[in-house]
């Protein structure tokens, strides 16, 4: 990408959240999430060229520093530090979007959930068992009482949890949730062929 000034860089920014609020007021909510996640990738090339760390600034000046857009680009930042094993990148920003959908949405929460779980998967992956384990058990918490006890985002939590109980070597209880988890998918199979 070619060297932007700050002022382009503006400009950018003013037109992809310009777009994102037109698709927003046309109501298309899959064409809003596939926008506002090529417009961040956007962002990020555009400030990557910059040598910016902030993309999330950007956004926060467009929405405010509390907007659940904020936490949305900070997650796919984070996200995307993680993908890179840039852990002390990505912390702050999944525990600061974490911080904004709390405030903006309350504790039980989808997008709360999400982060929680995001959160949980970082500090497992640098082996930060004790940290991940209550981050974990929130989050399949929260997914349980939102969408039922049976739901694959469930699933998807007692995954994570098994292979963390796994590595902590706690097999008794890793061994537990690999059941539960067969339960959950036994049973959405079952009710995706009839």
């Amino acid at each position: 990408m070619p060297y932007l000034d700050d002022f382009q860089l503006m400009g950018m920014t003013r037109e992809i959240v310009e777009r994102l609020d037109r698709n927003r007021l046309a109501e298309q909510p899959f064409a809003t999430r596939s926008l506002s996640f090529r417009c961040t990738a956007q962002m990020i090339e555009a400030t990557a060229a910059l040598g910016s760390k902030n993309v999330w600034d950007l956004v926060a000046q467009a929405f405010g520093n509390d907007h659940p857009e904020v936490a949305k680009t900070l997650q796919q930042m984070a996200k995307i530090y993680h993908s890179q094993a840039k852990f002390d990148q990505a912390e702050p920003l999944y525990k600061r979007a974490l911080e904004i959908r709390e405030k903006c949405f309350g504790h039980q929460n989808p997008e709360v959930a999400s982060t929680l779980n995001n959160l949980g998967k970082l500090y497992s992956d640098q082996g930060r068992f004790e940290q991940a384990l209550p981050i974990f058990l929130k989050s399949k918490l929260i997914v349980s009482e939102l969408f039922g006890p049976e739901h694959p985002k469930v699933a998807t939590r007692l995954a994570h949890l098994a292979k963390l109980y796994a590595a902590m070597g706690n097999e008794s209880k890793a061994a537990s949730c690999n059941e539960r988890l067969a339960e959950i998918r036994g049973k959405s199979l079952a009710l995706n062929a009839c």
